[in-house]
């Protein structure tokens, strides 16, 4: 029965202490303060934590728009203040109440970086002045974010050499398009955009070599077998020529310039025969009916339809001469 009844006091006891030490903290004076971000615009919902050195726990407020917020009826002392806000690192504070006496805290969070956000952010400030052909400002911008995010230098080639290449420097362009490659070799859109400006700089041998590098599965655009088949055509190369038209027709069947490009690489070819009953003569100008018969299928409204019209009088002409 005693051992009982002590344990019964011993439990009333720390009940009353208890309650007697969360009362410490209570008093006549005032914790307040205000809370901004890095630019001094004040934050909303912060989450303010006041310790006392007396009192287990904390007493707790929040910042309202303004960024203010306030613990009235406090105790004189040294308070202990965290605040925290999720985006933001969190900041602690210390508060020195005199009796009856208030306390105003100026605090500044930080944001936290995000690398993503600030990659989208800054990407579509470099946008607009691309589209304001303010490429060198652009240019700027995505520097910018390689100094301060190195990891981001490879995939980032490729804006800065868009930049270059719109200004004329091809040069340029191609030195960042090669640096983001070398970075990710595996980068299909970069290849292709640098077989692209290696045909414009009239690499055409660089070009091509990088072109057949590529899985012709992955090619999903005729365009760049027709840029550089245009390119040896007018280098005076039909036959180079030939093998990059033939992947474009194939490919591609309904894309009438293939067939054009490829009957004008042809009709080079057999103005180059000194003979003109070759079987290899009488050959192409089958081919090259073919393919002009073939364009004014699928475009015969197009800008080059007169022209291929007239290339198609001829060759009948001259199969209706071999015949004889």
């Amino acid at each position: 029965m005693i051992k009982t009844r002590i344990a019964g006091l011993m439990v009333g006891f720390v009940l009353i202490a208890s309650g007697a030490w969360a009362q410490e903290w209570r008093g006549d004076c005032r914790l307040a303060g205000r809370v901004v971000d890095e630019q001094g615009k004040p934050l909303e919902g912060v989450k303010v934590r006041a310790s006392f050195p007396a009192v287990v726990g904390a007493v707790e407020a929040n910042t309202d728009r303004r960024g203010d917020w306030s613990i009235e009826g406090v105790a004189d002392g040294t308070w202990q203040l965290t605040f925290e806000k999720d985006g933001y690192h969190p900041a602690e504070a210390v508060a020195e109440v005199d009796e009856g006496g208030r306390a105003n805290v100026r605090t500044t969070l930080k944001k936290v970086f995000d690398p993503n956000a600030f990659i989208q952010a800054e990407g579509k400030k470099a946008d607009a002045l691309m589209s304001q052909k303010k490429y060198a400002e652009a240019r700027a911008i995505y520097e910018a974010i390689i100094a301060k995010i190195p990891d981001v230098r490879g995939p980032m080639q490729q804006n800065l050499a868009s930049t270059y290449y719109l200004e004329g420097n091809l040069d340029k362009a191609v030195e960042h398009l090669r640096a983001g490659l070398e970075s990710d070799p595996a980068n299909l859109q970069v290849k292709l955009l640098l077989v692209n400006v290696l045909v414009e700089k009239r690499a055409i041998a660089e070009a091509s070599q990088l072109l057949d590098s590529i899985d012709e599965a992955k090619i999903t655009d005729p365009q760049v077998y027709l840029n550089i088949g245009v390119a040896l055509i007018n280098a005076e190369q039909p036959a180079e020529a030939l093998p990059h038209l033939d992947k474009a027709a194939a490919r591609f069947p309904q894309t009438p310039l293939a067939y054009f490009y490829r009957a004008n690489a042809l009709i080079r070819l057999i103005n180059a025969e000194q003979d003109p009953k070759s079987p290899v003569r009488i050959e192409r100008l089958g081919k090259v009916k073919t393919d002009l018969e073939k364009f004014l299928e699928l475009a015969p409204d197009g800008p080059e339809a007169p022209e291929v019209r007239k290339q198609l009088e001829q060759i009948n002409k001259l199969l209706e001469q071999i015949k004889k």
